[in-house]
């Protein structure tokens, strides 16, 4: 790819001629990379990556979980605490106690949010496509749990 329609290629390429996507790819030793995510979509908490995304697949999983949305919050101790809100199904009622012990029997210790918030899904905000605005997701549960937001959110 030579660049973009109308734009400086100065405004779309690294020094070096790579356009950064940031997706995260493994890459074998025969050459083939592979898809393992978006750079926004990895937390590090105390020294070990975590998925969102996976966290997000196994609330989901839950009978009690409608919509799972888990972001990463600062933290001095662990660099980033997993958190999340989950919208749940209707006619159930979820606490955070009983979502991170279904939690602790499909994911490692250091996977289970710290901290579940239980919202509504008129407290969901969205995007115009349709996307969860995390970043303002971030600084709600953040809020509502009484942590402190990342700051570049």
């Amino acid at each position: 790819m030579r660049g973009f329609y109308k734009i400086d290629p100065g405004h779309v390429f690294t020094h070096d001629g790579f356009y950064p996507t940031g997706d995260i790819v493994r890459i074998e030793e025969d050459g083939h990379l592979f898809f393992e995510g978006r750079r926004g979509d990895t937390l590090k908490t105390s020294g070990a990556n975590v998925s969102r995304l996976e966290v997000e697949a196994a609330l989901r999983a839950l009978p009690e979980v409608a919509l799972p949305i888990v972001v990463g919050l600062p933290d001095a101790e662990v660099g980033q605490l997993v958190v999340a809100a989950v919208v749940p199904t209707e006619g159930s009622a979820p606490t955070e106690a009983s979502l991170q012990a279904a939690l602790r029997e499909r994911l490692s210790s250091y996977k289970v949010p710290r901290r579940i918030l239980v919202i509504s899904p008129d407290e969901v905000l969205w995007t115009p496509s349709n996307k969860v605005k995390l970043a303002e997701m971030a600084k709600m549960i953040a809020t509502r749990l009484g942590l402190q937001a990342l700051q570049r959110w």
